[in-house]
Order: structure tokens, then sequence, then C-alpha cells
């Protein structure tokens, strides 16, 4: 069916509904005529139904901006026609009769200008249907700012509860790339927000990534970026936010990373302890999550509860004290034991530690094959006691084809 035709559907339809009000002002004077109200009912009908038809036909052949004075006119004229051929009406009453048809008339128009406003929309929105082959596809090699934690050209999210040390955690790395371990506050810049406030879709966002050609963008945290109108909460809204950083990040292959605090939903899985939609926690390709150790103060734990590109990371730790940020490395502990508050079983590292000075009471050197099977029983890793063994300086040394570690030089 064509504009036209629906067009025309809708005028008929509201026109028709004044043939009631037509009878009810007439009725009542017409009582003392010969002929009864059924008959000036039927002849309300015919008429109008002549009408509408010579405006149906009409609309599907004449320019829309003469379709509703048109109809109009004809419409009007046959209120006209009936009343004055049927009863010799006072002026005043005829131009009562003539004033509330056109207000019911213009009841109809204004639906119709929706209806015709409406159908512009979907025509301008409409986007023609595109398919792509998988096969067309070209993969794309991920380059990272830490692998397999934070990559370039993607959205990473850092999560904890307030004071567990994400900005902390996020500034150390900062400065690992601003001059090495220590900060240089020259490349390290903050956008000027003493005008106005910046947002998720702010396009001065773009305009410092452009300028300063950054590699890493870190807004910390989240719900100080949403804007006066957004919510967070809001799916919709939320994946417009993400899907505009998205597109940023990937444009100019930098490393977007949202910091966000934890909700109080004690008990639920981590991808929805975030503040906000679970949209966020979704469109981002790697979540981190950074909370305390129980049982050590001044210890935090780094656990990566989602990576949809490559395998997991290992837990890492940093350690917090008046010295300032001390890295860890390695740590064995899982992200329900950081959300659950709960102490790790064991900390495979330290195990592994324990187990090797252990050794080297006993024994001067020692095959790595017989300390990997003992390190085995135990349920510690062959990468942790690899690191453990690097902490501690311990040596390998080749003898009769065979590797030994050298246990009696072992650092305490």
């Amino acid at each position: 069916m064509t504009n036209a035709v629906k067009e025309a559907a809708l005028l008929t339809r509201d026109t028709f509904s004044i043939i009631p009000l037509i009878a009810f002002c007439f009725i009542p004077v017409y009582q003392d005529r010969k002929s009864t109200s059924l008959r000036l009912l039927i002849k309300v009908l015919v008429s109008f139904c002549a009408v509408e038809t010579a405006v149906f036909l009409i609309f599907l052949f004449t320019p829309s901006s003469m379709e509703t004075a048109l109809n109009m006119l004809l419409c009007i004229g046959a209120f006209f026609y009936l009343y004055r051929r049927e009863i010799n009406l006072e002026p005043s009453h005829l131009w009562f009769v003539f004033m509330t048809a056109c207000l019911k008339y213009s009841r109809g128009f204004f639906q119709w200008q929706r209806f015709s406003e409406m159908e512009g929309i979907m025509e301008e929105t409409k986007i023609e249907l595109q398919l792509i082959k998988l096969s067309e596809i070209q993969s794309q090699e991920v380059s990272w700012l830490w692998f397999p934690f934070i990559p370039y050209g993607k959205l990473t999210i850092i999560q904890g509860d307030p004071g567990d040390g994400k900005t902390t955690f996020i500034l150390n790395i900062a400065a690992k790339l601003s001059k090495g371990e220590g900060l240089d506050c020259e490349n390290i810049l903050v956008i000027d927000e003493s005008i106005k406030s910046l947002s998720m879709i702010d396009e001065r966002l773009e305009e410092a990534v452009t300028r300063t050609k950054a590699r890493l963008l870190i807004l910390d945290p989240i719900q100080a970026y949403l804007g006066g109108g957004m919510d967070m909460n809001r799916a919709n809204e939320a994946r417009d936010m993400t899907k505009r950083l998205a597109a940023l990040a990937e444009k100019y292959q930098c490393a977007i990373v949202l910091v966000g605090h934890m909700n109080k939903a004690a008990g639920n899985k981590a991808a929805y302890r975030g503040m906000g939609s679970i949209d966020f926690f979704a469109v981002a390709r790697s979540v981190l999550l950074v909370g305390r150790v129980e049982g050590e103060e001044n210890i935090r734990a780094v656990v990566q509860i989602k990576n949809n590109l490559v395998v997991f990371g290992h837990p890492k730790a940093f350690a917090l004290s008046e010295d300032g940020f001390h890295w860890l490395g390695d740590y064995e502990i899982t992200a329900d034991e950081v959300l659950g508050g709960i102490a790790p079983k064991a900390n495979k590292m330290e195990q592994a530690k324990r187990l090797l000075r252990e050794l080297a009471e006993t024994n001067n050197a020692m095959q790595s094959n017989e300390i990997f099977n003992l390190a085995e029983e135990q349920g510690i890793s062959k990468r942790t006691l690899e690191n453990a063994k690097k902490e501690l300086g311990i040596r390998a040394k080749r003898i009769n084809n065979a590797w030994h570690w050298e246990l009696d030089k072992i650092r305490q």
C-alpha cells in the first residue's frame, strides 16, 4: 500500500468520525420536519461517502501540498449543502455547526500530519541491508600495552572497591610508559575541566588523543564522566557510550582504560559487581579486578575476570607502603577470594620459596626434574617455581647432561 493510500485512508476515517456529531447537532431542530432522523443520517452518510471517494482518488494524483486543503473544502461544502438544503437554519446555528465541524476535522488533519512526519522519519532512517561474507574479513593482530591484560585499540575496565588501589595501580603503569620506572609529568597530561566537565561522549577526548598521539587514555572513575543526562544503569545509554569509546580506541589504536567502583551486591559474580549496566562489561575486551588480600594489610591483588582476545593472565599482586608502590609479580589467588574477603588457601609463590629453602637445608644442588616433581605434588606450577627460583637467586648448572639447581647459595 502506497503512502498516498495510507494517508487517504487515515483522513477518511477521521472525517467519517464527524457524522455522529452532525446528526447530534441536527436532529433536535429536524423533528418538526417531514423527513425522519434516519433519512437525514442516510443522506449525510451517502454524501460523505461520495466526497471521501472523490478525495481518495484525488490523493493519488494530486500534489501533497493541495491534498489537505482540497479535502477540507469538499467536506465543508458538503456540510453547507446538507444543512441549507434540508433546513433553513438560523445563521448563528449554521455558524456553530460549521465551527464544530472544523474543530473536529482539525483532529484528523493533525493526526495525518503526525503520520506523514513518522513516514518521513522512517524513510530517512531506513538503511539498506548490506551483507559481508565471513571469508572477506581479514584477521588483525592485536598489539598490547601489557600482555595479556591491556590491549591497544580496545577498552579495558579496572574495577574494585574504593580505596583498594585501582588508581595507584593504573598510575604506576602510566609512570612506566612515561619514563621507564620513574614518573615524567611532561608526558602525562590531564584535560582541563575548569570551564566544562568532561564526559565519555565529549569531542575533546578525540581531540586530545589526536593532538598528543596518546597511547593510553584513562577515565577515572567512570561515574564522573557520564554527563548530565546519562544513566549508566540503562542498557541502551551505556551501550551507546561504550561503543563510542570503543570506536575511538580502534580508530587511533589507543588503549582506553575505564576505572570504576564496585557495587555492594555481595555474593554476585564479578561481572555483576561493576557499577552500572552489564553493557560496560560486555563491550570491554579485558576486565581486571583489584582488591585487598585478606590477612595481608598492604597487599593488593590484580585478577583478570574477562579476556576474549587471548588466554587469561596469571593473577598479579602489588604492595602499598610508606615507601610507595612495590610490584610483587605473580600471586596465587582467585577472583572469588578477592571478592569474598577470603584468605587465599595458599600463596603458591611463598609456598614455592619455602620448598626451595627446605631443600637447601639438606642439599647443595639438586636435579631440576626432581624439584619440579616435588613441587607438583604440592600443587605448585612449574611457572611459579621458576619465579621463586629467580627471586631467591638460584642458578642452574648443567652436570652430566642434566640440569641441577645450586641451592647452597640461596638468597635468604
